[in-house]
């Protein structure tokens, strides 16, 4: 089997591809192991690549689903944006709204952002009984993140995901899931 390799660039970020060519085998045959020569400008050899194997991935975006969230009261935005605040500070917007969407997707099932926010469990910054106030430009952030996913902001391929962790640590739910992106300092998970 032959494979094409195909190299590109896509806002910085240097994306390979490898794509399997079989089915032009019989043509390539009679070239195999001759060289080719563009006008004495490129030569060419094709010989043989093994087949690789290449898990894809794919690169978190942002769209608006016009989708909007209307809190009935401060208390429910206050929930969504102190958790985006303690679990993604410091991180990229769209981890933070990455953050916002798993809230987001646990909330559906439980009722509230509150509820799920405060549920045993759920976010590891509720455990911390002497917690330090939000405050500061990334106070100021996570608040306009809050607002900004209650507008419709969402990162694809999160729709139905409900489970992150932090790079740094390797809980052992997240083998018997799929890893769907890496934002930031997060990996986030579906079933």
């Amino acid at each position: 089997m032959y494979n094409a390799i195909m190299v590109g660039l896509l806002s910085g970020i240097v994306l390979i591809h490898t794509l399997a060519i079989g089915d032009l085998r019989d043509r390539v045959t009679a070239l195999e192991s001759k060289q080719i020569t563009n006008k004495g400008s490129v030569t060419a050899t094709l010989e043989p690549i093994p087949e690789v194997k290449q898990e894809v991935k794919v690169i978190p975006t942002l769209y608006n689903n016009n989708t909007k969230i209307v809190f009935h009261n401060s208390k429910e935005f206050m929930c969504l944006a102190r958790n985006i605040y303690y679990e993604a500070k410091g991180e990229p917007y769209i981890g933070q709204i990455a953050v916002a969407h798993i809230t987001f997707n646990r909330a559906e099932k439980v009722g509230s952002f509150c509820e799920v926010v405060h549920k045993p469990k759920q976010f590891s910054w509720t455990l911390i009984k002497d917690i330090k106030k939000p405050s500061g430009k990334e106070w100021e952030m996570a608040k306009h993140t809050a607002r900004m996913f209650a507008r419709g902001v969402r990162v694809k391929n999160l729709e139905d995901v409900e489970h992150y962790h932090t790079a740094q640590v390797n809980p052992k739910w997240d083998n018997k899931m799929n890893m769907v992106a890496s934002i930031g300092g997060h990996q986030f998970y579906g079933e």
